[in-house]
Order: C-alpha cells, then structure tokens, then sequence
C-alpha cells in the first residue's frame, strides 16, 4: 500500500508546485472582484423593490378592485391586453394570491367565456 501512496504524494506535490499560485495581489482582486459583485447584487434588489413600490404606487389603482375594461377594444384584444398585464405583474414579483392580480385573473376567465360566446355566434352566423 506505502508504494501507491509515495508515487501518489510525488505527483501531488509536482502538480501542485506547477500550478501558478496566486499571489496576495490576485488574491485582493479576487476578494474586491467579489465584494463588488456582492453590491451589484444587493444594488439589483434594491431596484426591484423600488420598481415593485413604483408599480403599486401608480398602477394598482385599488388592490381589490377589478380592472376597467375598454368599451372601444374588441373582446379579444382586452383579453390579450389583461394577459399581458398579468405577466407584468407576475414578471416584477407579484404572487398571483395578490388581491389585483387575482382580480385580473377573474377578468379574464369572464372575457374568455364572453370571447367564446362572441366566436360561437360569428360562426353559427357566417354558417
């Protein structure tokens, strides 16, 4: 067993003497390189939970209440539009138990079945 190990601890020393090693000036930029990702990383929270606190602020209207709905879009562009407007909302951190995104989701589960109705009567009409 001691003739696998000598060779074993030879190769280790010789690799380990051929690898550059990193000198104390490496070593303070590695740990500036990670102390700055680090605040990178804290500064992009930040900026979410601004974005999140913006949002609220000037486009939540009222956390209960449904979205309006535009008389003058058709059905299926108000359901794309609400769509959408989920995904945002989903997309900067709102869990779908919020009370506007559930509000949007009840929104467009009523304008799926008003579409469906719309499409069912175009097609019996056209028949």
């Amino acid at each position: 067993m001691k003739h696998l190990i000598v060779p074993s601890l030879i190769v280790l020393m010789s690799l380990s003497m051929s690898l550059p090693s990193l000198s104390i000036d490496d070593r303070d930029q590695d740990r500036k390189i990670r102390q700055l990702e680090e605040k990178v990383r804290k500064l992009e929270r930040e900026l979410k939970e601004l974005r999140l606190l913006v949002y609220e602020k000037f486009n939540l209207e009222s956390k209960s209440k449904a979205p309006d709905l535009n008389p003058q879009a058709s059905c299926k562009d108000q359901l794309v539009n609400f769509r959408t407007q989920k995904a945002d909302l989903l997309n900067n951190g709102y869990r779908d138990k919020h009370p506007y995104i559930a509000a949007v989701s009840r929104t467009i589960k009523s304008l799926e079945k008003t579409c469906g109705h719309e499409v069912d009567s175009m097609s019996s009409k056209s028949q």
